[in-house]
């Protein structure tokens, strides 16, 4: 109910007189919630905190849970049932004035009246009466006393309560305040309850602590014990069994060692009834982490010579240093934790600090890198105590081998001083003593390499026995590979003189802490001994014949025993007959071997049989040894089915040593020839006529190149016409220009008689010449080229950038063309830049050009003679072979051809059909052939030619007798060799031009050009190899040709690869390892590696990877 106090003039005084007596009443009645709710907490947690304190031990968790839920659930009942409900009470003014009038009698029903007038809830009343009446009513109770209304009882009954539960627990505090403290820890569910000791504990050692780990640790209490009462103590670790402690004599001390400790953990001592620590769980000894190197970098400063910058390797894992001799490295440790100290001790020295680097943690030290030997870092705590020490075995590290093992074993990381090796010399061409005629100019080629760099390389030189004295020095200062020619004029030395030479060089080695200098090396003395032509063309020739002698021996030899195996694998029916020719096979590839790597050891070689001398090496420590491997093993078979495997094997091994000592016995002849050459060119002089005759040659051939190209000029209106439109004037021109090719063509023969007669002419290089005779044959052929009819060739830029980069050197330049000048190049002009970019290509890379268009076309008349035969051969009945005449079988039942007349014993000719087998030539008409029987003949070659029509032959009989011409018909067994079908012989010889022509192409290549030696011999095999196929051909022996389709491709491509790739071959020549070494290594490569050696890996590929840094 709300008064409006404002309507009558006394309600306003009533009001806050309500107002002051509600706010007095809910304060009173608040305060005898909140004693209610102390005294009803207050009784069970007194209870329960005496019972708790003085439970002998600690109390079971159930029962501290239970006591503290209902004391709980007390201080919530006294919290819901006094405190909320009088935080809630709000009496209306109606109410308050009630509760006036009840605690004060004499103010009567005033108050509840003026309220509910005031209220203006009775409409109709008079509001003058009502307001002398709630006038009337404010005036008594101004007299009222209202602190009744307030009902102070209810506090001091409960208050009551309150004090009676606080003194009690005052007293009991007073009494025992350890165990009330007890008791009232034990109410709170989680909380250490302390423990009530009978003993006073002196000190507990170490108590609460922190230790490095694997430090040694000692518990020990100490107690008050007058009595020396004997107590029993154990210590407590949370997660152990109880361990007793040892006491002293007077039991005041009790102790446990620890050993080395390695991890944390919390204890408790019991000593009798008592136990440590009183006001909480456990003491704590924390273990902390020994101090670790998180990390080591190395910066290495090279010696200044080196010109190698600072280099950083970060993150080392096996600490191992390599750097060249001479070097510097500064260690740097990262150590995890402080406060820590570093030291480094080199092997077999004292330990030294190192010092603090730049950033918190780390340390510094210098080692200088002057030997091999070893280092570690100790990391000291700061007792001194050494708490770790690397390496410490953990790292990842392998042992290594050798020193590097024993320096690891010691507990060392191993320095490794790179010495910087001495240059090497070595003469490159000639690689041996060697032989020249006097006044020869003979070309010194030296190869210096050195890892670092060169400083000067000096050819040294004189007669043998004589002091050497500096011939040439090559400028090869701060290379690190220099390859140098020198050519040595032999003019004035005489017959029988012994030259030696040397090339002598130095480094650049320079390391003024150490004193080392500068290193000088040597390379072997090369001889030259000067003798007559004549006696070097002798000489030449005994060796060649020698080698030639003793690679026959060795083919021979190598063909006797293929045909042992052949025997072995086909004709042998028993083990016992197998198995001598087997040791016989062995006991000759044995023999074989051994004479070609003692060929290859002391033959006489020449200086152009180098590449030879280098085929028998690696033939007889390849090729060869696998033949042996291959002989023992067809000897120890154990079954006659095994031989199998290990025959063809061999067989196939066989094959290919026979093919390269048929291949080297082809070339010697034409090596022979270059060493014939080499001295007849030794021997030749060009007198001085000669050379006036020469300058006068080169001059007229100016004069022939200005004529030609005025010629060319005054004919360029002839390039668009054709020969049927030529007007009078240009038959006028044309004749002019027959004229000039008349002149020179009687120039050049007279030019090339006149030279002819020259004494001296040195005609193992013959440059000159050829081209003359190139010329004069260019200006003969254009006598029969006038009449082509015009064509237009149109040309793009890049065309003409190709051509511009061709050049001939074998050609002087002329200015005359083979043909009439009928074809008009419409040549796109080159743009200006273009003009100055266009460059000549060098020497070498048109030789690879020239062998490229060699291999081409060599490869095209191969595969041109593959299709004659295979065409030929397939144009017959059921595809019938001339395995007879070394052409392809192109069906698997072609067994050879025969001829279709079966002789009788008297010689009969003439034309007939099918009769009798007997001797008979002459025409055979009918249409098939069935097998009549007859008399077997000898096998013979007959004359008749091949003729025209085709037999359908029905013989079963087993085919025999002569071979020749006649028809088409089956196929036979292998017979002789006789007449080709027309068509294949024109085609095939044919094919034999062509060949003679890229033979005769390759030939001049090696005569024209100057390649190194392992191109020059691989273009010389070509050609031998070409020339034989050449012969084949013209002997119809296509399939011989074939077979050696290979070793031409090879050897073309191999001299082509030599000539045109910036590559340097090196060839061992040293025995290999045996073959089933090999085979266990290429394995070991596939498989899975032995477990043992993950971690040797690991470090290797960590090295691997820290280099690349």
């Amino acid at each position: 109910m709300t008064l409006a106090a404002n309507q009558y003039a006394g309600m306003a005084e009533i009001s806050l007189l309500l107002r002051s007596v509600r706010a007095r009443v809910r304060r009173a009645r608040l305060a005898s919630a909140v004693l209610a709710t102390v005294a009803l907490t207050c009784a069970p947690l007194l209870l329960f905190t005496i019972v708790l304190g003085f439970w002998p031990s600690e109390a079971p968790g159930w029962l501290r849970l239970s006591c503290s839920v209902i004391v709980g659930g007390a201080f919530a009942t006294g919290v819901l049932w006094f405190i909320a409900p009088a935080l809630l009470w709000r009496p209306n003014d109606a109410q308050v004035a009630r509760r006036i009038e009840q605690a004060a009698p004499q103010a009567g029903n005033d108050l509840i009246n003026s309220v509910l007038l005031a209220s203006n809830e009775h409409p109709g009343v008079n509001t003058v009466l009502v307001g002398r009446a709630i006038e009337e009513a404010a005036f008594h109770a101004r007299r009222l006393d209202v602190s009744a209304a307030a009902q102070t009882r209810t506090i001091f009954r409960w208050g009551i309560c309150a004090l009676a539960a606080g003194c009690v627990f005052a007293a009991m505090w007073a009494l025992a305040p350890a165990r009330l403290a007890r008791g009232l820890a034990s109410l709170m569910p989680g909380e250490f309850v302390p423990v009530i000791n009978s003993i006073d504990l002196v000190a507990m050692i170490p108590g609460d602590a922190q230790i490095p780990a694997f430090s040694r640790l000692t518990i020990r209490a100490e107690i008050h014990n007058d009595d020396h009462e004997r107590h029993s103590a154990r210590i407590l670790i949370q997660g152990q069994p109880p361990r007793q402690m040892q006491p002293n004599e007077n039991f005041t001390s009790f102790a446990i060692d620890m050993g080395e400790v390695e991890q944390s953990f919390s204890y408790r001592v019991q000593i009798g009834d008592s136990s440590w620590p009183r006001d909480r769980k456990a003491y704590h000894v924390f273990v902390t982490s020994p101090p670790r190197v998180e990390s080591l970098d190395v910066t290495y400063t090279f010696p200044a010579y080196t010109r190698m910058p600072s280099r950083t390797s970060t993150g080392l894992t096996d600490g191992r240093l390599e750097a060249p001799l001479g070097s510097s490295a500064e260690v740097a440790v990262a150590i995890s934790s402080g406060p820590v100290e570093a030291r480094l001790q080199i092997r077999g020295k004292d330990v030294e600090p190192m010092r603090p680097g730049e950033k918190a943690g780390t340390f510094v030290a210098t080692i200088p890198i002057v030997e091999n030997g070893g280092y570690r870092i100790l990391v000291a705590d700061p007792s001194g105590r050494i708490v770790q020490s690397l390496p410490d075995g953990a790292n990842g590290a392998s042992l290594g081998y050798g020193d590097e093992a024993s320096i690891r074993r010691d507990g060392f990381f191993p320095i490794v001083a790179e010495d910087d090796a001495p240059p090497k010399i070595d003469f490159v061409e000639p690689i041996a003593d060697f032989t020249a005629a006097p006044g020869d100019k003979v070309k010194l080629r030296i190869r210096a390499t050195d890892k670092i760099g060169l400083a000067e390389l000096v050819l040294w030189g004189a007669p043998e026995g004589k002091d050497a004295l500096p011939v040439h020095a090559f400028d090869v200062a701060g290379r690190t590979q220099a390859n140098v020619e020198y050519t040595l004029d032999l003019a004035g030395k005489s017959h029988g003189d012994v030259l030696a030479f040397f090339a002598a060089g130095s480094d650049e080695r320079t390391i003024q802490s150490l004193g080392l200098g500068p290193q000088t090396q040597r390379s072997s003395i090369l001889r030259v001994l000067v003798k007559d032509a004549k006696a070097i063309a002798a000489e030449n020739e005994r060796m060649h014949r020698e080698i030639i002698e003793r690679l026959t021996a060795i083919l021979r030899a190598q063909q006797s025993a293929r045909v042992d195996t052949e025997i072995c694998l086909r004709q042998h029916a028993g083990l016992e007959q197998m198995l001598p020719t087997a040791r016989r096979i062995a006991q000759a590839q044995q023999q074989i071997q051994s004479s070609l790597v003692e060929l290859a050891a002391t033959g006489p070689f020449t200086q152009s049989m180098a590449a030879v001398r280098q085929a028998v090496a690696m033939l007889g420590n390849n090729e060869a040894r696998e033949a042996v491997a291959q002989s023992a093993a067809l000897s120890r078979v154990e079954s006659l089915d095994a031989r199998v495997a290990p025959a063809r094997g061999l067989a196939g091994t066989q094959n290919r040593i026979i093919s390269i000592l048929e291949d080297l016995l082809a070339i010697m002849p034409s090596l022979a020839k270059v060493d014939a050459a080499a001295a007849e060119s030794a021997a030749a002089t060009v007198p001085p006529a000669a050379a006036e005759k020469l300058k006068q040659l080169a001059d007229d051939l100016k004069q022939y190149m200005d004529e030609q190209r005025r010629a060319i000029s005054a004919a360029a209106d002839l390039a668009s016409k054709p020969v049927d439109s030529l007007t009078s004037a240009d038959m006028q021109l044309l004749h002019e220009l027959q004229a000039v090719q008349d002149k020179w063509e009687k120039f050049m023969e007279e030019a090339l008689a006149d030279f002819s007669k020259l004494a001296q002419q040195d005609y193992s290089n013959p440059q000159l010449l050829k081209e003359l005779i190139s010329v004069r044959s260019d200006i003969t052929m254009i006598k029969d080229a006038l009449g082509k009819s015009a064509v237009e060739i149109a040309t793009a830029i890049e065309e003409n950038g190709i051509e511009n980069a061709k050049t001939l050197t074998a050609n002087i330049e002329k200015w005359l063309s083979d043909k009439p000048d009928r074809e008009q190049w419409s040549m796109e002009a080159p743009l200006d830049e273009m003009n100055e970019l266009t460059e000549q290509p060098e020497l070498p890379t048109e030789l690879e050009d020239l062998i490229g268009d060699l291999l081409e076309e060599e490869e095209d008349i191969f595969e041109e003679m593959q299709d004659i035969s295979s065409q030929y051969a397939g144009s017959f009945d059921k595809g019938a072979g001339w395995d007879a005449l070394d052409g392809p079988i192109v069906s698997m039942n072609a067994q050879g051809v025969t001829g279709n007349q079966l002789p009788n014993s008297s010689e009969i000719s003439g034309r007939s059909g099918e009769g009798r087998q007997g001797k008979a030539v002459g025409e055979y008409v009918e249409d098939k052939a069935v097998g009549k029987g007859g008399r077997r003949t000898p096998t013979r070659i007959t004359h008749e030619p091949f003729q025209r029509g085709e037999i359908r032959d029905e013989n079963t009989e087993a085919p025999g007798g002569a071979t020749g011409g006649g028809k088409i018909s089956g196929a036979g067994g292998e017979g002789l060799e006789g007449p080709l079908p027309p068509q294949m012989k024109e085609r095939l010889e044919q094919l034999a031009g062509r060949q003679a022509d890229l033979v005769s192409r390759g030939k001049r290549f090696l005569r024209g050009y100057k390649v190194n030696d392992y191109a020059s011999f691989k273009l010389l095999s070509a050609v031998t190899l070409m020339d034989q196929v050449g012969q084949d051909m013209r002997n119809y022996r296509y399939n011989n040709a074939l077979r050696r389709r290979e070793a031409v491709i090879e050897s073309l491509a191999r001299s082509r690869l030599a000539v045109g790739s910036p590559i340097t071959v090196t060839q061992d020549v040293s025995s290999p390892m045996p073959k089933h070494v090999q085979e266990n290594m290429s394995d070991a490569r596939r498989g899975r590696l032995p477990e043992e050696y993950r971690e040797i890996l690991e470090s290797y590929y960590r090295r691997l990877e820290q280099n690349s840094k």
